[in-house]
């Protein structure tokens, strides 16, 4: 009798030990999963921060081509000198000096 009871007792043991490793086994894929599909989220939300930026310094990009186009037409001499005639500017000829006499009250 006491063969018997050994052998009820071993075979409980190894069900429960065996359960125990389903448990185990079970949570532990389901953590791991878990994990693997947050990487993944956070693998794809980085993705597309980086298309956004790289949409917007092509942007960007684009629009300073642009603006060096439109400054290198603003800057022409040409424009300049139009410029100057329509705001009644004249060539400068002739350079007049003030001569500060020694004894006045603004020389040094």
């Amino acid at each position: 009798m006491s063969q018997n009871l050994i052998r009820a007792i071993n075979g409980r043991t190894r069900k429960s030990n065996f359960k125990s490793f389903l448990t185990i086994t079970s949570i532990l894929v389901s953590v791991l999963l878990s994990l693997y599909i947050f990487q993944g989220s956070a693998v794809a939300k980085g993705n597309a921060l980086v298309e956004g930026y790289q949409s917007g310094i092509d942007e960007i990009g684009k629009q300073n081509k642009d603006l060096e186009i439109d400054f290198s037409r603003k800057n022409s001499l040409r424009d300049t000198e139009t410029l100057l005639e329509d705001l009644n500017f004249e060539k400068v000829t002739k350079i007049d000096y003030i001569r500060v006499l020694e004894a006045s009250v603004a020389a040094k």
